[in-house]
Formats: C-alpha cells, structure tokens, sequence
C-alpha cells in the first residue's frame, strides 16, 4: 500500500518546510502544485525536492484558484499508481496527530474514502500579548506548535480516497473526485492539527492575498465574514459557524483575534478534544439524500453559507 498525497499551496513560506517533513512520516509521494506564490515559500520546495525525492514538484499554475485544481495533479500521476493505494488531499497547512498507515492499512474494503476531524487552531488574545511583548516568538523558524496552542474541532471533510483506475477527476468536481460523494465513507475519522491562522505576518498575508485574489469571491468568501471573534465563540452554542456575511475580506490581522477562554488548549499531553456534536456526520451509502446534502455542505463552506459544524435536518 503507498499513499501519495496531493498539495497546492501559495504563500506558505512559513509553514511548507514544516508540513512537508512532517507528511513525509507516512507518504510514499508527495506532488506539489504551486498557484502563484510571490514569497519564497516554492524555492523552499524545490530545495527540499533535492534532498528528498518523495517530494515531487510539479509545477506552476497561475489561473486563480479554485477547489477543482487539485484534479490537475490527481489526472497527472494517477498512473502511478495501483490497486491497494490511497490518494491523500494535504493542505499545506495541516499536520496529522496520528500515523494515518495505521488507520489506512485497517479500513475494510468496502470503504472508498476516509474523513478527518479538523482541529482547527486560532490566533487569540492571548497569542496578541504575547507578540506584542516579544515580536520573535511568531517568527518563521518558530516551530508552529509553540505558535499556536489554542483550538477548536469544530469541522469534517474527506481526506483520503483509494485509487480507482475507472473514476474520473474533472475540474469542474471541485476539490475531490465527485466518487467520494457517492461511495461508502469510513465510520472512523482520521484527526488532523489545521493552522490556518498563525501569526500576524501570515494572517495579514492570508487575508491580503485573498482580498486581491481573482478567485474573489466564489472561492474565498468564507474569510468574508463579520464579527469573526463571536461567530467561533459562539460555535460550542449554536453547533456551527454562524459568521454573518461581509462584502470583502477584512484589511487587517486583528479582525481574527479570537478569546482563548472560548477555545481548548493544546497542553502537548496527546490528549485533544474531539468533539464529535460540532461535527457534521460521515455520509452513510444507504442515505444517499446525505450524501447529496453533505457534498453541498461543504461547498458551502466557502461560502460562508453553513461553513462548520453538527448536522441540522
């Protein structure tokens, strides 16, 4: 069994080094997609590239992005690959807590795909003190780690799928094959450490970036939100992320300060809180309205729509 693993990045010169040593626990390949990164973030790959060859660079695409351009790389090495493998859909920014081999390896044939549970860390009032009091502590070397510390798993999506020389990926599917929408899903799901907000530099370039975007705002608009503190406070109450839409993305970093008091606290015990109620289920093959249902779910994410939590009938 190999598993090879998809990433498309822009502008994650302060993590990529990091996500991919990490990845590189489990992953047999690793193929990179770059869409368009103005900092040095894909020279870094391409040096890491030379030392490590499961680290597969393979290009550049600069259309703006959309969810889809993840077939590009699928279509471009599925040859590659036989029955018994798992594809892998890795964000630059995510980390898994867990070896997922050991969960892969277990999951019965009848499985096609394998979810996660999104442990999503975010930058709060307390991490502001302490950049203010000392500016180096969120610097790029810093391991992201002893950066962020605060979270909530709140969120699910699919991140493993097995390879299938008879289903397609177009384009138009979106960020997976549209066979993961319609195949049985695993029960278990796979946790995984996602920071998207990690430091002042970044969340201002995070935001800049998506602001001037030509993807605005089909593919973005799940940073248009207003009162960002209280929509993630209010998660554990209401069940999801109920952000009320903005018409642009925020100008400055300080709008994704969240209160620590409404988050959980990575202490690096091992010991993480799952919350299975905050998360939407994983569609059943015998409820095919769910399967429907949760395919649009997570499209609307992006819309700021229903963009997290439990499931509501």
């Amino acid at each position: 069994m190999k598993i090879r693993a998809l990433c498309v990045m822009k502008n994650e010169s302060d993590i990529i080094e990091q996500t991919l040593s990490d990845a590189l626990r489990w992953c047999d390949e690793i193929f990179l997609l770059d869409n368009g990164s103005d900092d040095d973030g894909w020279q870094r790959v391409q040096s890491m590239s030379k030392l490590e060859p499961r680290i597969i660079p393979v290009g550049c695409d600069l259309t703006p992005f959309h969810d889809g351009i993840r077939a590009r790389l699928y279509n471009a090495n599925a040859a590659k690959a036989a029955g018994g493998d798992w594809w892998c859909r890795l964000d630059a920014d995510e980390f898994y807590v867990d070896d997922p081999r050991e969960i892969l390896v277990k999951t019965p044939d009848e499985y096609f795909s394998v979810w996660s549970a999104s442990i999503s860390y975010y930058f709060t009032d307390i991490d502001a003190e302490r950049y203010f009091a000392s500016p180096d502590l969120f610097n790029d070397d810093v391991p992201i780690t002893e950066k962020c510390r605060y979270y909530l798993n709140h969120w699910s999506e699919p991140r493993f799928f097995r390879h299938d020389p008879t289903i397609g990926w177009q384009h138009t599917d979106g960020g997976f094959p549209r066979a993961v929408w319609s195949r049985p899903a695993a029960p278990m799901r796979i946790p995984i450490r996602h920071f998207a907000y990690r430091s002042p530099t970044q969340i201002q370039k995070r935001l800049d970036t998506r602001r001037t975007s030509p993807g605005m705002p089909s593919e973005f608009s799940h940073e248009m939100v207003k009162e960002w503190a209280m929509s993630v406070t209010q998660v554990r109450n209401v069940g999801y992320f109920a952000g009320t839409p903005d018409e642009t993305v925020p100008d400055s970093w300080k709008s994704r300060i969240v209160p620590a008091a409404a988050l959980d606290y990575d202490a690096h015990d091992g010991v993480l809180v799952i919350n299975e109620d905050l998360m939407p289920p994983i569609p059943q093959p015998w409820s095919p309205f769910k399967v429907w249902a949760m395919r649009i779910r997570s499209e609307l994410k992006r819309a700021s729509i229903v963009p997290s939590g439990r499931w509501r009938s």
